[in-house]
């Protein structure tokens, strides 16, 4: 048995407000998000790419678990 721990609704919200958002950025530019619960590290809503049907924004690229820097990790806390 797998036992998942995204939550359908936050999930849908992450997808929509990625969808809304997109055409706000350059050509060949995409987003993703990761949700984690901080106390029990569970992932609530995971999306690898702004629009997977979108091939002009490397939707095949999951970049949630891409590489990045140190520096790129503190972003969103500075």
């Amino acid at each position: 048995m797998v036992r998942a721990t995204l939550r359908p609704e936050i999930q849908s919200t992450v997808e929509r407000m990625l969808l809304d958002r997109i055409e706000q950025l350059p050509p060949k530019v995409s987003m993703a998000v990761m949700v984690m619960e901080s106390d029990s590290l569970a992932i609530r809503a995971y999306a690898g790419s702004a629009d997977f049907r979108d091939g002009k924004r490397f939707n095949h690229v999951d970049m949630v678990r891409g590489v990045r820097s140190p520096g790129s990790t503190l972003k969103p806390f500075l």
